[in-house]
C-alpha cells in the first residue's frame, strides 16, 4: 500500500515568469469553460475531453505555445467534477450541473510526468517549469525523486502570483 506526502514550498517568481504563469492560469480558464460548454450537451470521458482539446489545439494554434500536460490536467479535473456531481446525484443530492469558471476563481494549473526539474545553482534551488523558465524556489526540505509537482496559488483580492506555492505530492 503506498502512501501520498504532500510537500509545500514557496516560489519565487521574477515579473516576466510571474506573467508567464498568470498566463497559463488564464489559459487553463479558457480551456476549462470550454469543457464546460461541451460537457452542458452530456457526461464526458477524459479521452473525450483530451481529443476535445486536440480539435481546440487545431482551432487556435495559440495553444500550442502551453505546456500540454497543464492543459490535460484540466481534463482530470473536469472529468472528476463530472463523476462528483454523478455520485452525489446517486445519494439523492440535488447538486445542479458544472458551472463556468470567472477570472480569479481558477487559480491552479499542474505539471505531472514531465515538464519541471530542480536544479542547484550555487547555493539557489531552482525549480525549471517548461515554457515558464527557472524559478527560484525556497527548499526546507529534500524532495523525493519520484513526486508528482502540483502548483498552485491562492488569491486573496489581488491578481498577484508573488509568493506562489508549489505542492510536492509524492507516492511512497
Amino acid at each position: 500500500m503506498s502512501k501520498t506526502r504532500n510537500y509545500k514550498f514557496r516560489l519565487y517568481p521574477n515579473d516576466s515568469q510571474e506573467y508567464k504563469m498568470q498566463n497559463n492560469l488564464a489559459v487553463c480558464r479558457w480551456v476549462y469553460n470550454k469543457f464546460v460548454e461541451q460537457a452542458q450537451k452530456g457526461f464526458l470521458s477524459r479521452n473525450d475531453l483530451n481529443y476535445i482539446l486536440t480539435e481546440l489545439k487545431q482551432q487556435e494554434s495559440w495553444l500550442y505555445q502551453y505546456h500540454s500536460k497543464i492543459l490535460q490536467a484540466v481534463s482530470a479535473q473536469l472529468e472528476g467534477a463530472e463523476k462528483a456531481l454523478i455520485e452525489l446525484n446517486k445519494k439523492g443530492y440535488r447538486p445542479g450541473q458544472l458551472r463556468f469558471t470567472r477570472y480569479n476563481k481558477y487559480c491552479t494549473f499542474t505539471y505531472s510526468q514531465s515538464g519541471y526539474k530542480f536544479e542547484t545553482h550555487g547555493d539557489k534551488t531552482l525549480l525549471y517549469l517548461s515554457k515558464i523558465g527557472y524559478v527560484e524556489i525556497r527548499q526546507h526540505r529534500k524532495i523525493p525523486q519520484n513526486c508528482t509537482i502540483k502548483l498552485y496559488h491562492k488569491t486573496n483580492h489581488s491578481d498577484k502570483i508573488k509568493g506562489l506555492q508549489m505542492v510536492c505530492m509524492c507516492n511512497m
